[in-house]
């Protein structure tokens, strides 16, 4: 059974940050920075990693820190370089930029990727999130080819297998809001200010 208690999770952070300006993982939100709020609902997996360009920049955080074994491929690089550490057949990948993602929501994507070699987060609207999913080992070698092959898209490799696409109901879409400006951590902050 694909339940998180079975399988390694992963938070990627290895992003740059250019358009927010600072570390996104480190950014605080109610009481906790951002990393260690996803970390929390993380908490069921045995094997939980972070994805960073560098070993040093998050430990401490409680979590084992896996290195980009290919540098400036992207979030591919990281999903790639966590799919070889994990000491699971599953992982669980997440961005360190959703820090409203639930328990609840991550173990209903896990269990729904039971049989499929790929399971991501769809909207309503048909926007994919490939970023909040559940990846199979089996799928390291299609990576591989991509990264090396200069092709960075995730979702070039959902052609190539069996794929599970969660249906996400609004109230579950808002959990993968995320923040990528300045504007919008403040917007946040503002909001969480004034509820």
């Amino acid at each position: 059974m694909t339940a998180p208690e079975t399988m390694s999770a992963v938070v990627l952070a290895g992003g740059r940050s250019r358009r927010m300006g600072t570390d996104k993982a480190l950014l605080a939100c109610g009481g906790r920075n951002f990393l260690e709020t996803i970390l929390q609902a993380l908490s069921a997996f045995p094997d939980v990693m972070i994805s960073s360009a560098g070993t040093e920049r998050y430990k401490g955080a409680g979590a084992r820190i896996v290195a980009d074994i290919y540098r400036q491929a992207g979030p591919v690089g990281g999903i790639y370089s966590s799919l070889v550490a994990s000491e699971r057949e599953y992982l669980f990948v997440t961005a360190c930029d959703t820090p409203f993602l639930s328990a609840s929501l991550i173990g209903g994507i896990c269990r729904a990727s039971e049989g499929y070699r790929c399971c991501v987060a769809r909207e309503e609207n048909g926007r994919v999130h490939s970023l909040c999913g559940v990846y199979h080992k089996s799928m390291i070698p299609i990576f591989k080819d991509q990264i090396e092959g200069g092709r960075y898209k995730i979702a070039l490799a959902y052609d190539k297998v069996m794929i599970k696409y969660f249906e996400l109901s609004p109230r579950q879409a808002a959990e993968l809001r995320n923040f990528n400006t300045e504007e919008e951590y403040m917007e946040l902050m503002n909001s969480s200010a004034s509820s």
